[in-house]
């Protein structure tokens, strides 16, 4: 990165969000909006689309944002590298670098996940955004909301029982030793919910946002969809530039359980409703938690009892 590009992100105040996503939008074509959002602008790219040469590309500023947000507040809440190393899995070196703003604060998103949620309490979408993110939810999940909805309160709960059973036998089966660390993974996770995001929305595999789906995106999807996503090596900025072109928390590609610190929407035929039942914002933490197998046979409990309830 050009030395007067450094210095143009580090003089940039911290704002919130960390950058105009309007702005953003409104670049056309995708594959212009994706380049110039993750890369320095190309001479060719400058003169081709009057595009300033030191325009700072948005994904980077918002992970140089976020270093300096987590400095901010880990300094004002008396919070060391250590504990924080601790407590994420984050290399103490690589975490002095991001909060000096020597380098962006771009972790994995296996790291990503436990440091906002035991450090800094908030969701991933929050802090390396710098604004809260919403889900609204796919529709395998939506139908376990309202089954979940339509039960009273004592078969709800006891639904909610047996699920927690089942979580607690699978965390003895995959012990882990840093809470909201996946335990399964990240890259099976990712690739899990992408799958539930193009089976919702129609879309055709990797051309994840149709027929302009810029080259890079559909070779890093590739990974996912076609190849073995074992070997997918996910890069946060990718994973933030698919929150910010979906316009889905980036909670919900990355968490295991994205309903701890993130909003939920359902879509009920006249608009989209939050979720604030705590029982039921709870399964679904479980659900999204399980493997694919345990997942579906944990939703089709829910769906099944509230089918009960109609005969």
């Amino acid at each position: 990165m050009k030395t007067s590009l450094k210095n143009s992100i580090r003089s940039a105040p911290l704002t919130f969000p960390y950058y105009d996503e309007k702005e953003l939008q409104h670049i056309e074509p995708m594959d212009l909006r994706y380049k110039v959002a993750m890369f320095e602008v190309t001479n060719m790219i400058a003169e081709h689309y009057g595009i300033s040469l030191d325009r700072i590309p948005e994904i980077v500023l918002a992970q140089y944002q976020a270093g300096r947000y987590v400095a901010d507040k880990m300094k004002a809440y008396g919070i060391t590298k250590a504990e924080a190393s601790e407590k994420s899995g984050i290399d103490v070196t690589s975490l002095s670098k991001a909060l000096s703003g020597k380098r962006p604060f771009s972790p994995s998103a296996a790291h990503l996940v436990p440091f906002c949620y035991n450090v800094m309490h908030e969701s991933c979408h929050k802090v390396m955004f710098g604004e809260e993110g919403s889900i609204l939810l796919p529709s395998p999940y939506t139908q376990v909301v309202k089954a979940l909805l339509n039960l009273d309160d004592a078969d709800r709960a006891q639904l909610l029982k047996k699920a927690k059973l089942q979580y607690a036998l699978f965390e003895q089966q995959n012990p882990g030793s840093i809470p909201n660390a996946p335990r399964r993974k990240q890259s099976v996770i990712i690739s899990e919910r992408i799958h539930e995001f193009i089976y919702d929305k129609g879309l055709q595999g990797y051309q994840f946002f149709g027929p302009d789906t810029p080259y890079q995106i559909r070779g890093t999807l590739k990974q996912f969809l076609v190849e073995d996503c074992q070997k997918a090596s996910p890069r946060i900025g990718f994973l933030m530039y698919l929150a910010f072109e979906t316009g889905t928390a980036l909670d919900y590609f990355i968490s295991e359980d994205f309903t701890k610190y993130t909003r939920c929407f359902i879509y009920d035929g006249e608009g989209e409703k939050e979720i604030t039942d705590t029982d039921v914002l709870a399964y679904l933490g479980i659900c999204s938690s399980m493997p694919s197998e345990r997942r579906q046979s944990l939703m089709g409990e829910a769906i099944g009892g509230s089918m009960s309830k109609l005969f």
